[in-house]
Order: C-alpha cells, then structure tokens, then sequence
C-alpha cells in the first residue's frame, strides 16, 4: 500500500510545536497537552483552541462512519475552504495533523511567506492525488521531519513497523463547521451541526461533538489517547 514510510512521531507537544514552526508557522503558534474536557482543566489552557490533535487506538485500521459527520452534501465553496491532504507516507499521520491543524481555519493566518506551509496552501487547489504526490516528493518534509522524529523519550520505532495509534485533527475550516481531518480516510469529514461561528474548537458544542467521537472509540482510555491543542504562545 505505502511505497515510502517514516519514523513514527512520538506524542509531545514540544516535538509537534518546533516541527510546526520548521514547516512554516510563526512562533506565536504552538501545541500544548489536553488532559481532559473538565472544564476546571480547560480553563488553565489558553483560547482561542485553533485546533486539537487526538492520538488514540487504531488497530485494525478499519474507517468506519462516524456519528454526525459525512452526512450532510456539501457545497463546492465550503469543499474550497478545507486543506486536506491524502496519507501517503506510513507512519506520518503526525506530520499530517499538523498540516491540517496549520493550513486550515485561523491558523493559516500564521503562515510565514515562502514555508512549506504556504507552498501546500497554494498547492491545495490541484487535485488530491498531486498535492498528496508533492508532500511524499518533498525532500525539505522528510528532513525537517526526520529530525523530529528522532527526538523524545522513548526509542523511536522503524519506519516499517506497524503502530497500533493513529493522529486526526479536529478543525474550523469553515465558519459554522467542525472538521475532522484524517489523511487515512478518502476525504475531510464535515460535522452535521452547525456549530456556530466561534473559532474555538473546544467550545460549546464543539467539545460534545468531539467527546462523542473519542467515546465511540470504545478503545480510547485515558491510558492509549492523548490530545494537543493549537493555542497562542
């Protein structure tokens, strides 16, 4: 299935933050832990939440529906506001939350002008196949993120090995409307609500939305999910 394959990136906020400024995001941007959706915890975080990155189980790679996303026809203009990129890199699902964490809603407005984050923007209007064929090509992407991959606390696992956890990014790509963004699905997922016009992922009934997804992985403990927030520094 995959002709190339990276390093599996390990889960901390500090290693997704500097692999997001390498790739073209201003340091005003950064990730930080999410340890639950009590909101006695989200209230030491910092708002607006521009997107969440989830890592939680994902064994037998099966894609099934998800509750509330995919139903509802979409217009060609809300499509046009999504940046989604198909996975085609093994083990690279964290390098592309990120990108759909950067490139979508008010996170691209942090852009710096020549990154490889602005050259996926501007690329996003081909076809899926060719902006998907130029990320796997990109030789400025597999260094920055080689480099990534090798830091952390724990031994990084072979490019070819089979990792039992998966990263997705929830987003607001468009302005009534939760995402969700999976490179390993055939496209983005809009959410059927609407959820209103604020741009904070975790607010009302974002938060809902987002816990129903993560209580449908039955799998998703606390012991095997972690979450990451896109906040200002």
């Amino acid at each position: 299935m995959f002709t190339k394959h990276f390093t599996p990136l390990e889960s901390d906020p500090v290693i997704f933050s500097e692999l997001l400024h390498r790739l073209g995001i201003e340091e005003k941007l950064e990730f930080v832990d999410v340890y639950s959706f009590e909101d006695e915890t989200l209230l030491f975080l910092p708002r607006p939440i521009l997107a969440l990155i989830v890592i939680f189980p994902d064994i037998d790679g099966a894609k099934p529906d998800i509750v509330g996303f995919g139903e509802t026809r979409l217009t060609s203009e809300e499509l046009s506001k999504v940046v989604w990129a198909k996975q085609t890199i093994n083990n690279a699902c964290g390098f592309y939350a990120i990108l759909h964490a950067a490139c979508n809603g008010s996170a691209r407005n942090f852009i710096k002008s020549g990154s490889v984050f602005e050259f996926i923007l501007k690329a996003s209007g081909e076809s899926d196949p060719g902006l998907a064929q130029m990320i796997e090509t990109s030789e400025q992407i597999e260094a920055e993120y080689t480099k990534a991959a090798l830091k952390g606390s724990t031994t990084p696992g072979a490019p070819t090995d089979d990792v039992e956890c998966h990263y997705v990014c929830f987003t607001k790509a468009s302005e009534s409307r939760l995402w969700l963004l999976d490179g390993d699905r055939d496209g983005p997922l809009a959410c059927d609500e609407d959820c209103g016009v604020s741009v904070d992922v975790l607010d009302h009934p974002n938060r809902e939305i987002i816990q129903r997804f993560l209580n449908e992985h039955g799998k998703a403990t606390s012991n095997n999910l972690a979450m990451m927030a896109l906040v200002q520094a």
